[in-house]
């Protein structure tokens, strides 16, 4: 009997610590170990733990990376990006987006209807996420920021999850010099127009 309780106390703590520290990663702290148990079984399962562990802290890093490099890339892009779920709700989007379509309110989780508050850009993200096709583009006016946005929406299939992205470029500035353009070679053509009936008349 004495030998028995023996054994089962220490099975019983060499188990206690395999859930303490099972409880620690769960809670989140990855850099949590066991310490192998003199017995064979418990050792294996202990080490079993520790490695699975340390690459469970490898892949977290390795995530982490890839989202901070992933933040900062869309961060510094002079395109807007959103990104949305296959509801149309706003998942990620950059400050150029967000400055291009004026939002002053909270984007993340809402639907791009309230986001942008434009409706054709919505029509845009619903027809890429339901229609066969999965792309529309189109040259919009935003009418709260007044901006002329080149828009292209796109649904993307990531991990059986379909997710809508939409890229903006403003070319308010780039029309506006094809205005300019259109408006001098007109008033040039004007202007020429009667020199060139006074030559012909020569």
């Amino acid at each position: 009997t004495g030998a028995g309780w023996f054994v089962a106390r220490r099975i019983k703590e060499a188990l206690d610590g395999i859930g303490r520290q099972v409880a620690a990663i769960a809670a989140g702290k990855l850099d949590a170990s066991v310490e192998p148990a003199a017995t064979r079984e418990l050792g294996d399962l202990g080490r079993a733990f520790n490695t699975m562990t340390l690459r469970l802290r490898g892949t977290v890093t390795e995530l982490e990376r890839m989202r901070v490099r992933l933040e900062e890339t869309l961060a510094n892009l002079s395109d807007g990006v959103i990104i949305t779920d296959e509801r149309g709700h706003v998942l990620v989007a950059n400050q150029s987006a967000l400055a291009m379509l004026a939002v002053r309110g909270p984007a993340i989780g809402e639907p791009v209807v309230e986001v942008a508050r434009d409706h054709e850009l919505a029509d845009m993200v619903d027809r890429a996420l339901t229609t066969p096709e999965g792309t529309d583009e189109r040259v919009i006016r935003h009418g709260l920021s007044g901006r002329i946005l080149q828009a292209a929406a796109r649904r993307l299939d990531a991990a059986n999850e379909p997710i809508g992205v939409v890229v903006l470029r403003d070319v308010t500035e780039l029309r506006r010099l094809e205005g300019m353009r259109r408006e001098f070679v007109a008033n040039v053509s004007h202007e020429l127009r009667t020199p060139l009936t006074s030559i012909r008349a020569l």
